[in-house]
C-alpha cells in the first residue's frame, strides 16, 4: 500500500490503473493524474496545474471493489473502472 495526505473537500471520484499509475475524473469529467507515485507523496495535478493532497490508501497493484476511505475532513468513495 502507499499513502496519500490530503487536503480538500469531499466529492466522489472513479479510478483505474494504468501500469502502476491511476487517473480520476470527477463529476464535470475533468481528468486529473497522480503524477509523482513516491510512497511518502503522490501529487495529482488538475485542470489547472493544482497539485492535491489525499489522505487515503490505494494498492498499487488493485483498486478495491468500493472502499471508502475517511479521515477527519472528508469522506473519498473510489470506484474501479474497465
Amino acid at each position: 500500500m502507499w499513502y496519500i495526505s490530503s487536503v480538500g473537500t469531499a466529492d466522489t471520484y472513479t479510478f483505474r490503473s494504468i501500469r502502476g499509475w491511476y487517473a480520476y475524473s470527477k463529476g464535470n469529467n475533468a481528468s486529473h493524474w497522480i503524477t509523482d507515485l513516491n510512497p511518502e507523496k503522490a501529487s495529482i495535478r488538475g485542470p489547472v496545474n493544482t497539485t492535491l493532497y489525499w489522505n487515503a490508501r490505494i494498492s498499487t497493484d488493485k483498486v478495491y471493489a468500493d472502499p471508502t476511505f475517511t479521515d477527519s475532513r472528508e469522506s473519498w468513495r473510489f470506484i474501479p473502472v474497465n
